[in-house]
Formats: structure tokens, C-alpha cells, sequence
């Protein structure tokens, strides 16, 4: 009997082992994806924000930053957007996602424009549970671009681009000015 009791406490320690370096192995990976989304959005060419919503459609994380944008944990999307209107372009396009749906939408708000990529989020049994969402602040790109779009029709953009920032490089021209 003693035998038995002990090859079973073998058993369960070399099982609690192997549950801590999955553990272990686990935490690794997710500390990794971390580091990995920290870099994403440090070296975003424009300013990002990723989010998710619960099934409450209440925000349960977020992480980057978007200058104005005032997001708190537990803050439910309509509050918000300081609308519970059905027909928001936003509200609706979150609730398709409910549904399974991958989509996005471009909001042009406060003077600035936002593209937002919605993803469903799922649990194990592969039932929607909430919301994942990718946020751009594209202002300064559309100006950029804009600016950039005009100089070509006037036949001057070389020379704009190496006389402004000395580089032809529209990436580092878009992160020169978001420093300044």
C-alpha cells in the first residue's frame, strides 16, 4: 500500500513538473508578445492605440496612446463615444463584430481622422466574447500625404523633399514631425 501511495505522489509531482514549465514556457511567450507590441507601437509611422472590449461592450484593456483619446478600464464604448445612437458608424461596425465579422471603419472626428481595425475575440469554445481594436491616428499621414500630393502636381516634390527634411524617406519626414 505504502508502494502505491508513493509511485502515485511520484506521479503527481512529476505531473505539477511538468504544469510549471508549462507555465514557465508560457510566461516567456507572453512576455515576448508583449516586448513584441510594446516595438509595434513605439515604430508605428502613425500614433496607435490597441484595445479590446468585453462581452458588456465595456473596455477591459488598452494599450498605446492617442493624443484626446481618454479611454479608463471598465468605461463602456457608448460612454465613451458619448452616444448610444444605433446608427453610430462605430457602434454598429463593433456589434457585426459580435457576429464573427473582421472589419474597419475611417472616422473623421474633431479634426482628426481614425482608422480603426475591429477583430472578434474568442474563448476556447469558439464563441465571440469581445472585441479586439487597432486604432490609428492618420492625421498627420493624410496631410503628409496631401501636402506631398500637391507638390507632385506642381512638378516640385524632389525637390521639396531633400529641401524640407533631406531625405526622400516619407517615413522619417512623418516621425520628424511627430517629434516636433
Amino acid at each position: 500500500m505504502l508502494k502505491k501511495q508513493s509511485k502515485l505522489a511520484e506521479s503527481k509531482l512529476a505531473d505539477l513538473k511538468t504544469l510549471t514549465d508549462q507555465l514557465i514556457d508560457r510566461d516567456f511567450f507572453l512576455k515576448k508578445k508583449e516586448r513584441m507590441l510594446e516595438d509595434l507601437i513605439e515604430n508605428s509611422p502613425a500614433p496607435v492605440m490597441i484595445w479590446s472590449l468585453d462581452d458588456q461592450m465595456k473596455f477591459s484593456s488598452f494599450t498605446g496612446k492617442l493624443e484626446g483619446v481618454n479611454i479608463k478600464l471598465g468605461m463602456s464604448i457608448q460612454e465613451f463615444l458619448k452616444t448610444d445612437d444605433e446608427n453610430n458608424i462605430l457602434l454598429k461596425e463593433i456589434k457585426s463584430v459580435f457576429n464573427g465579422k473582421n472589419t474597419g471603419v475611417l472616422v473623421h472626428k474633431n479634426s482628426k481622422f481614425y482608422c480603426t481595425n475591429l477583430t472578434p475575440l474568442h474563448d476556447y469554445h469558439n464563441k465571440v466574447v469581445g472585441v479586439c481594436g487597432t486604432t490609428w491616428d492618420l492625421t498627420l499621414m493624410l496631410e503628409t500625404s496631401n501636402h506631398f500630393q500637391d507638390l507632385i502636381e506642381k512638378g516640385e516634390m524632389k525637390n521639396e523633399l531633400y529641401r524640407k527634411i533631406g531625405t526622400s524617406s516619407i517615413s522619417d519626414y512623418i516621425k520628424k514631425q511627430r517629434k516636433s
